[in-house]
């Protein structure tokens, strides 16, 4: 049932406009991984999958059961030592059920024969709110809610914008410079033993938010400035926060908010609301000054609103409230954590540094496309990061096949966590998993040399964008964002760690459970 992996070349076309030659390639791949009839009929029955009954499950999440105020990592992992590695949870209240699994050749399947249009299972949460509650400003439901071809059509009209490398390159000198400014606080952040302040994630978020607005809105909100606030600027950023801590609660433990909604639901409601109306207020200034403008400014044909405006104005104001909205908390969570490692990691850090240095040699050297070219080092920095301290647990798809895994019948239409989080810390999948070592990602590697070489993992094992057509839109960028900010960083600063090993609070999205007490030394 195994075809090469040869086919990871697929990714090559989903920057493409158009989606038929996907759906060709799909259909022969997916052949190659669908079971025969016979093949499926030999399986066992897919109701035999591990599973809780419902009532297990729900005693579990009340007072004094196992699950109760545990994060939804933390359920998974205790389920994973009980059930094993493909086990089921039964769906409540109106909730489809789920299957989860841990095993990558699993992941491969799932993706193999997920057709040209996967089906992602979305937040149902946002999809009530959105289509319900806002439709006026929701008109369409954007990349993270829309399936089939409504879907497809956004998707192909945003590829060649978000998904070509020369877009992301555009930003690098305005990212650059509101990283600078940024920097320029730091003295005066920094307390008498040079640590930053307690707060320091959320000017982490000040700054990403920064970032996307310049990127998706071509507008500077002035939140590096920090004596002057921006105070609706920073309550989207709060907001933000807000909506994903809630949100995990509603999405993947069982509520009663589909029948009933509870206080904590209305919270949540009312944050969609602002999150809804802070953005719409600079999405709707952003569309007057280009309107105001000229079309044949030559700024204005570089930017993103702009060309996704000339596609569809209604898809374009969506698409710019999903990167604000998904922008933030994100972006800052992979720094945070790429940063701690460097920081627990100072010989990593050191060879990171002389990286930099010779591609910036004084401190204030400009970043550009052609000198960030020269970063390998850095990039192995940041999937190693990315690997240690996951920024999301997973991500969820919906078969598109009658297919098996690990022995058992699953049918078409069913929704499954893929515990892209778990795979990363498994022995099995990679060597010394709780280490950080950038040079297992680097190309030409000797595999006597670094016996933890990736040359024998599986190839469908780390996949922090997601696969295939539905691959992160945002991917670019984000990278982009993340070796921009670094390469600043780590070139001008020697990053340490003298406090507890850091926590992992989950949401959405996994937070710093501990305050970012960087140490900040010039160099």
């Amino acid at each position: 049932m195994m075809i090469s992996r040869g086919i990871l070349g697929l990714n090559f076309f989903f920057q493409s406009k158009s989606l038929t030659l996907i759906r060709k390639l799909s259909v022969q791949a997916a052949a190659s991984y669908k079971p025969t009839d016979d093949e499926y009929a030999r399986a066992k029955p897919y109701e035999q999958i591990p599973s809780l009954t419902k009532i297990e499950l729900a005693k579990r999440f009340l007072p004094g059961g196992k699950f109760h105020e545990k994060s939804i990592v933390d359920v998974q992992v205790m389920l994973r030592d009980e059930l094993g590695e493909l086990y089921r949870i039964p769906g409540m209240f109106g909730q489809r059920e789920i299957l989860t699994t841990f095993d990558p050749n699993d992941v491969e399947i799932i993706h193999r024969t997920e057709g040209a249009q996967p089906y992602r299972r979305g937040l149902e949460t946002i999809t009530y709110y959105r289509k319900k509650l806002r439709s006026d400003v929701y008109s369409v439901g954007g990349l993270i809610l829309e399936q089939g071809d409504e879907w497809s059509k956004m998707r192909t009209a945003v590829n060649p914008i978000l998904m070509q490398p020369r877009t992301a390159k555009l930003y690098i000198p305005t990212i650059d410079g509101i990283v600078q400014d940024f920097m320029a606080n730091f003295p005066k952040l920094q307390d008498e033993n040079g640590e930053m302040p307690d707060n320091f994630q959320d000017l982490l978020n000040r700054w990403t938010l920064e970032s996307i607005v310049a990127i998706a809105l071509e507008k500077r909100l002035g939140l590096m400035d920090l004596e002057n606030r921006n105070e609706k600027a920073e309550k989207i950023a709060k907001t933000v926060r807000t909506i994903f801590e809630l949100t995990a609660e509603f999405e993947f433990k069982p509520s009663v908010w589909r029948i009933y909604h509870t206080k904590a639901f209305k919270k949540l409601l009312q944050a969609f609301d602002d999150l809804t109306d802070l953005s719409l207020e600079l999405i709707e200034a952003a569309k007057k000054n280009y309107q105001e403008e000229t079309v044949n400014n030559d700024n204005n044909e570089e930017s993103i609103l702009f060309k996704l405006l000339k596609k569809d104005p209604r898809f374009a104001s969506v698409m710019a409230f999903d990167m604000i909205f998904g922008g933030i908390d994100t972006t800052s969570s992979t720094l945070s954590g790429v940063m701690y490692c460097l920081a627990k990691n100072p010989d990593k850090q050191e060879i990171l540094r002389q990286e930099l240095i010779k591609v910036l040699t004084d401190k204030n050297t400009p970043l550009t496309p052609e000198n960030m070219n020269h970063l390998p080092y850095l990039r192995a920095c940041i999937k190693e990061g990315i690997r240690v301290l996951p920024p999301v647990m997973g991500n969820m798809r919906r078969t598109g096949e009658n297919i098996v895994l690990r022995g058992y019948q699953v049918p078409k239409n069913v929704d499954v966590m893929l515990a892209l989080m778990h795979m990363y810390k498994d022995e099995k999948n990679f060597g010394s998993p709780k280490d950080f070592i950038p040079e297992r990602w680097l190309k030409h590697q000797d595999e006597n040399a670094c016996p933890r070489s990736l040359k024998q993992s599986h190839p469908f094992v780390y996949l922090p964008f997601g696969f295939g057509p539905r691959v992160c839109a945002g991917k670019r960028i984000a990278e982009m964002e993340i070796e921009v900010f670094l390469s600043r960083v780590i070139r001008n600063y020697r990053v340490e760690w003298h406090h507890e090993d850091m926590k992992v609070r989950s949401t959405l999205v996994n937070l710093p459970g501990n305050p970012l007490n960087f140490r900040l030394i010039q160099v």
